[in-house]
C-alpha cells in the first residue's frame, strides 16, 4: 500500500483508546520448527507446488556457519535472502499475535504490520510483562510492546489520535531525516541514486510546500499526494519526542537541507573483531 492507501486504512478503524507497537527483536534468528511448519502450511493452502514448499522448507534445515575460532551447523531460522523473508515474516507476525488479539476480543480495532514491525490499535491494554511472557513462552520471540494513548511509532510513520478519537498516520520526520543522513549502504552513491532517494522521500513526505519547490527546482517528474495533515503530525512528532514546539520545522528543514546537496562524504569506523591467529 502507498503511505496515502494505509493512512486511510486507519482512519477507517473505529476509535480506539490506545496504541501498542510490539516489534519483534532478532525475529529471523528466533523462528523456530513450529512457525516454520505453519508458514508452509499456509503457502500450501494459497495453492504453492509441493515440490517448491519442499525445497523452501528445506533450506531452513542443515545450514552450517563458519567463523575464525568456531564452526557448526543448526536447524530453523530464518536466512537472509530466501524467497520467502518477506512473506514469511509477515506470517510469523500474525502467528505471533493471533492470541492476543484474540483475548482482547472486541476491544482490538486494527493491527498493521510489515515484517516484525506492528501496531495495535485497542480500546483495553495489556501489561509489557504479560506481552513478553507470552512471546517467550508459546512463541520463542523476543517482544518489544509499547503502549500509548496518544501517538506511535510504525515504520517511519506516525499513527497519532485526532479528537474523534479516530486515529491517522503520517511521516516520522525524525526517522526520515536520520535515515536520510546516513545511508545503509546497500546501493552506491552516486548521484542517479541520490535523486531517486530524494524521490522517494518527496512522495513520503507528501505535497507540502517546500517539497513543491523542491520539485521544481529539481525537475522531478514525481506528483506526491497531500495524504495527512503537516500541523497535526508535527504536534504528534514533537510529543512523542517531548520535543518544543517547532521542532519539527526545524527538522524539516534539515532534511531539505541534506537533499538539496549532493555531496557525499565516507567515514571509517575502528571497532572490535575477532583476533586473528
Amino acid at each position: 500500500l502507498r503511505p496515502d492507501q494505509l493512512a486511510l486504512r486507519v482512519m477507517q478503524a473505529d476509535p480506539a483508546n490506545y496504541i501498542m507497537e510490539n516489534d519483534l527483536e532478532q525475529q529471523d534468528r528466533q523462528t523456530d520448527d513450529k512457525l516454520l511448519d505453519v508458514e508452509m502450511a499456509i503457502y500450501h493452502m494459497l495453492g504453492v507446488q509441493e515440490e517448491l514448499l519442499s525445497l523452501w522448507r528445506q533450506c531452513h534445515n542443515n545450514w552450517n556457519f563458519k567463523g575464525r575460532s568456531c564452526r557448526g551447523e543448526r536447524n530453523w531460522m530464518r536466512l537472509t535472502g530466501q524467497a520467502t523473508t518477506a512473506l514469511g515474516n509477515a506470517i510469523t507476525n500474525l502467528c505471533v499475535h493471533w492470541r492476543l488479539c484474540s483475548k482482547l476480543g472486541n476491544d482490538w480495532k486494527l493491527f498493521v504490520l510489515l515484517g516484525d514491525d506492528g501496531a495495535l490499535l485497542t480500546n483495553r491494554t495489556l501489561s509489557n510483562k504479560e506481552v513478553k511472557t507470552h512471546g517467550k513462552l508459546l512463541y520463542n520471540m523476543i517482544m518489544k510492546p509499547n503502549t500509548h494513548d496518544n501517538v506511535g511509532t510504525f515504520c517511519c510513520f506516525n499513527i497519532y489520535k485526532l479528537p474523534t478519537n479516530r486515529w491517522t498516520m503520517g511521516p516520522d520526520i525524525a526517522r526520515l531525516r536520520r535515515r536520510f543522513e546516513v545511508t545503509n549502504g546497500a546501493s552506491e552513491a552516486t548521484l542517479v541514486n541520490h535523486h531517486a532517494r530524494c524521490m522517494s522521500y518527496c512522495c513520503m513526505l507528501g505535497s507540502i510546500s517546500p517539497i513543491q519547490q523542491l520539485i521544481k527546482e529539481r525537475g522531478y517528474t514525481v506528483e506526491p499526494p497531500m495524504w495527512y495533515d503537516w500541523n497535526s503530525n508535527a504536534r504528534a512528532t514533537e510529543d512523542k519526542y517531548h520535543w518544543l514546539p517547532g521542532k519539527s520545522d526545524t527538522e524539516l528543514c534539515m532534511l531539505l537541507d541534506m537533499m538539496r546537496q549532493t555531496n557525499y562524504m565516507d567515514h571509517k569506523l575502528l571497532h572490535w573483531v575477532e583476533a586473528t591467529r
